[in-house]
């Protein structure tokens, strides 16, 4: 995956707009969560359940699939992979359905012929079965996430999924249909029947907004130009197999010179938050520390808020981010504003069920709570 060279995503670039610092006090509070670490001791992967109070899978570097709960320590072991899943030598990604029902994981890197490797699972997480393999080929796909989501759709939960380096489709993990079949030709197509149909770009990290009506993505096109852009599922699923190619809903948020990897979240069902104002983009091509909120539908930017690092990025209520040197840093995105700094704390990843971020060490696990005094 492309990320930047240098420690220091500021440097030679344009100076960013001033920070507005607006102080509010905030009180977090360190808990010890008992993990049997004879049992899970440092996951290489970890990612909380998004509608459960207490519950995270968690993937040890044996290729060992666990549940546990943060609130208690309890481990479960649902099931180990195999190398031919899942390559934990390389850096994975785990995504999980809001259900529950499933989770999907992906590695993604160059192994030792040299060639590119993007692929994983979809693991049905009451079984422990695998329900898909996941793969995009092996063209230049290790410079970006896989391409992998989930999506609620008419009381069924949906795959959407890479399933070559410029196209994705839905697929049913339950029966293994794919739902958005299509070909290149004007029988099935409302555009040109020709190769102008599909992706240019290369796909990346996807998110499904909150009201499940639409997906987002960022990822890359030749010089390279790195670009974030979305489109309509309901459209896709109901009139337009080609949506995410060419369709009247897909619009373009983002685009950066040499550079790709870039957090982004739903703010709400209609707004997506993205790191990295383009405008402020200098020499390097790197954009200053900062965050833009787009409309999803039109596509425009609505905001852009100097100041929060690319590193953390968790948001719940407020965007949270993190600093080798001041620690944690609160934004209230509203406002447009810092509103708190707390030094000493590098999660690893945040529970918003338990409202805690989550540390682990060759020490124990521990989880930080906070609250707003």
């Amino acid at each position: 995956m492309m990320t930047p060279e240098d420690d220091d995503p500021q440097k030679d670039s344009t100076i960013a707009p001033p920070v507005l610092w607006d102080p509010r006090p905030f009180e977090f509070t360190e808990r010890a969560i008992p993990v049997d670490r004879t049992k899970l001791a440092i996951p290489i992967a970890f990612e909380p359940f998004p509608a459960h109070p207490t519950d995270a899978i968690a993937l040890d570097d044996a290729g060992a699939l666990h549940r546990l709960n943060l609130a208690t320590g309890e481990t479960r072991r649902l099931r180990t992979l195999t190398r031919e899943e899942l390559r934990w030598d390389q850096p994975v990604q785990i995504v999980i359905s809001r259900d529950g029902c499933y989770a999907a994981l992906t590695s993604a890197g160059t192994i030792e012929s040299g060639d590119s490797y993007n692929r994983g699972v979809v693991v049905d997480l009451e079984s422990g079965r695998t329900a898909m393999a996941l793969d995009c080929g092996d063209y230049r796909t290790h410079h970006a996430l896989f391409a992998v989501a989930f999506v609620e759709r008419e009381g069924r939960t949906l795959v959407i999924h890479a399933t070559d380096w410029n196209r994705v489709d839905v697929t049913d993990p339950s029966t293994g249909e794919c739902l958005t079949s299509r070909k290149l030709d004007s029988e099935d197509s409302p555009g040109p029947a020709s190769e102008e149909s599909v992706f240019t770009e290369w796909l990346g990290e996807l998110k499904v907004s909150p009201d499940q009506s639409r997906v987002a993505t960022i990822g890359w096109v030749w010089h390279p130009v790195g670009l974030a852009f979305g489109w309509s599922v309901r459209d896709w699923l109901d009139s337009n197999p080609h949506e995410p190619d060419h369709g009247r809903s897909k619009r373009q948020y983002a685009m950066w010179s040499y550079f790709w990897f870039s957090p982004f979240f739903w703010y709400d069902d209609s707004t997506l938050c993205i790191w990295g104002d383009p405008e402020l983009s200098g020499a390097d091509d790197v954009p200053p520390n900062s965050v833009v909120l787009y409309d999803a539908e039109s596509g425009k930017a609505l905001r852009s808020i100097p100041g929060p690092s690319m590193n953390g990025f968790h948001f719940d209520r407020y965007l949270f981010t993190e600093d080798e040197e001041k620690g944690l840093s609160v934004w209230d995105l509203e406002r447009g504003a810092l509103v708190h700094e707390e030094p000493g704390i590098q999660a690893r990843g945040y529970h918003p069920g338990l409202a805690e971020f989550i540390e682990t060490s060759v020490d124990g696990w521990v989880g930080w709570s906070w609250r707003e005094l």
